[in-house]
């Protein structure tokens, strides 16, 4: 798997093993639920979910962003916009 060298390391709480930022200029991005991979099968991309607020319950019709990071180039985008959502753990 190639890694840009544009993503920052994350050292808060010293991690022992290596890990990047994907989305430095991204708030509120969340990867899918705990038994499913983020990464795409080549290992190029990370498909997220940017949550429109991280501070505030989700009402109806708030929408949030599907991004796709480029793990290569560092470079990420808006591939959808979705209101399929919600912050309980399980479900979606």
């Amino acid at each position: 798997m190639q890694i840009s060298r544009s993503f920052p390391n994350y050292e808060n709480f010293s991690p022992r093993v290596p890990v990047w930022c994907v989305t430095p200029e991204r708030p509120a991005c969340i990867h899918r639920f705990f038994d499913t991979s983020p990464i795409s099968p080549s290992g190029r991309y990370v498909a997220l979910f940017q949550l429109p607020a991280e501070d505030s319950v989700p009402a109806p019709g708030d929408a949030g962003n599907i991004v796709l990071v480029d793990l290569a180039t560092g470079e990420d985008r808006v591939v959808a916009e979705t209101c399929g959502w919600e912050t309980q753990m399980g479900a979606n």
